[in-house]
């Protein structure tokens, strides 16, 4: 039996193999190109993964918004390919090639290896990108290294597949811990829901592997975090996590029915039409008539559908709770993995001839993808969007205005500011910490309403400015924001510290665009400050 068994473990490794290859050649453009380069979230990103490499701790030392593993992760890569934002893009891109692969490998237990390798490789065109941070593609691969090996404990019935997709669970809610809740959640579901479908099915153990995940999980996410957050007072854990109501825009956020209905209308309802929306609609219809005519067993497709079902709700409370639409974006795998779990129930029940026209569409949508996606960037991989600096040496996407102001910003600190000088850059501008390789002289690096500073912090943050010298501030145009939760610094938030600088400081340039309020990379502008 073991002879049998190992030419299709080799197999399946070649397919997967196959499967990574292809996914990388198509993200391979990419390796080098940001769409859109933030001053502020992909800034803080790229500061908290340099200070994590120089041994500063999260929370305790800089403002983290998230869980503590993304910086670790990131800086890894820092470690083994240099502090760049290149390096950082090379972490990004094995994750969505891993989350490709995980794609695979799901959809491999359920479907044949054509339609396994069509859905891994539609994932870099299901899967909205969180243009606005790096950190989340590490919960998106999360959660479907979750999912997979959920699902490979519902077909196979092992139980180390049931803790090694806990395991996941708990790295997860590293990531973000809201949604290692929700994946914990969704798990204990899947494995009642499945139990009920299947009551004369024996899954022994996995009852009480569910219930100590229920303590287990919750009590290692509290002791990892109080690692990190021990000896903080509770504004400063309050500001870290965006748990406790900080968010002034909160009172604006409309109902969850709302929310449903703008989510059904904008997502599933007002598509493109594209000749690939309507030939998945009609696929999708008709793998459903042949599920509900089908008489026989159907185990584990439903169960699959049943999990990718639940995953999909659970995942998208963010979104439900505030409306904010690329919060959707956590679910948009467990779309893809229901589409492609009903193709290929659809492939086993057509003639190979239509089947054979399936695949060759889905291969013609793709390609056509795939070109559209190369030449949309090719137009950037130019002198003028390249930010040549000795931490970057990417592509991006930013306006003229923007990368002049950035690199005004940064020639102005290598001739003006000392080799060991700190500067101070507000209200949220940590790219230029990290582009011209300084450190924050305060633990604090972002100044909104959302945060309710208090005036004790401020106060800290002024005694931090004293002892590290500092004789440069830079304001950029962000200090007046129209966002919601973001306000005006000095007038809405942080007014001692607006009132020191005022009183300490004198403007001595000032760069780009300052007559309405700045966008989060649009309208960009830079005032300087030197020491009276």
């Amino acid at each position: 039996m073991s002879v049998m068994k190992e030419p299709a473990r080799q197999s399946s490794l070649a397919y997967f193999l196959a499967a990574i290859i292809c996914a990388a050649v198509i993200y391979y453009p990419s390796i080098d190109y940001q769409i859109q380069l933030s001053q502020g979230d992909h800034g803080l990103n790229l500061y908290a993964a340099e200070a994590v490499l120089r041994g500063e701790i999260p929370y305790k030392d800089f403002h983290w918004f998230y869980g503590p593993l993304m910086p670790y992760y990131y800086a890894v890569f820092f470690a083994l390919f240099g502090t760049s934002i290149k390096s950082l893009l090379i972490g990004k891109a094995v994750l969505m090639i891993a989350s490709s692969g995980l794609i695979f490998l799901t959809l491999r237990l359920i479907c044949s290896v054509s339609i396994a390798l069509l859905g891994a490789l539609f994932f870099f065109f299901f899967q909205n990108d969180f243009f606005y941070t790096y950190d989340h593609i590490g919960g998106i691969a999360l959660n479907l290294a979750t999912v997979y090996f959920l699902c490979l404990f519902l077909k196979i019935k092992d139980l180390k597949h049931l803790r090694i997709s806990l395991l996941f669970t708990f790295l997860l809610g590293l990531v973000k811990l809201n949604l290692g809740v929700a994946s914990l959640v969704a798990t204990l579901i899947v494995i009642a829901g499945v139990k009920m479908l299947s009551p004369k099915e024996s899954r022994t153990g996995s009852k009480k592997t569910a219930l100590t995940s229920i303590i287990a999980l919750p009590a290692g996410w509290i002791i990892a975090n109080g690692v990190f957050l021990t000896g903080l007072p509770f504004y400063i854990i309050k500001q870290n996590f965006q748990y406790f109501g900080n968010d002034a825009s909160t009172a604006q956020y409309p109902s969850i029915l709302q929310n449903i209905i703008t989510l059904i209308h904008d997502k599933y309802i007002i598509i493109t039409f594209s000749a690939l929306d309507i030939f998945l609609c009609v696929l999708i219809m008709a793998s459903f008539f042949f599920l509900l005519k089908d008489k026989e067993d159907k185990d584990p497709f439903v169960p699959f559908l049943f999990c990718f079902g639940i995953f999909y709700l659970l995942q998208l409370h963010e979104y439900l709770i505030s409306g904010v639409f690329f919060r959707s974006f956590w679910a948009d795998s467990f779309v893809l993995l229901f589409v492609f779990s009903f193709l290929g129930y659809l492939e086993k029940k057509v003639r190979p001839f239509v089947r054979i026209a399936i695949i060759f569409f889905l291969v013609i949508q793709l390609s056509a993808l795939i070109y559209k996606n190369n030449t949309s960037i090719i137009p950037f991989k130019t002198k003028l969007s390249h930010l040549n600096y000795k931490k970057a040496d990417i592509y991006v996407g930013n306006s003229f205005e923007w990368r002049m102001t950035v690199s005004k910003t940064l020639d102005f600190i290598a001739r003006n500011v000392g080799e060991n000088e700190l500067f101070f850059a507000a209200p949220y501008d940590p790219l230029y910490y990290f582009l011209a390789d300084r450190r924050s002289p305060t633990r604090q690096l972002v100044f909104f309403d959302f945060l309710n500073i208090p005036e004790d912090q401020e106060k800290n943050i002024i005694a931090e400015l004293e002892a590290n010298n500092v004789n440069w501030v830079f304001l950029s145009s962000r200090v007046r924001s129209e966002e919601p939760g973001l306000g005006r610094f000095g007038q809405t938030n942080s007014p001692l510290l607006a009132q020191y600088i005022k009183s300490n400081f004198v403007k001595v340039e000032e760069y780009g665009q300052w007559t309405h309020a700045a966008g989060w990379t649009t309208d960009t502008g830079m005032r300087i400050y030197k020491r009276k």
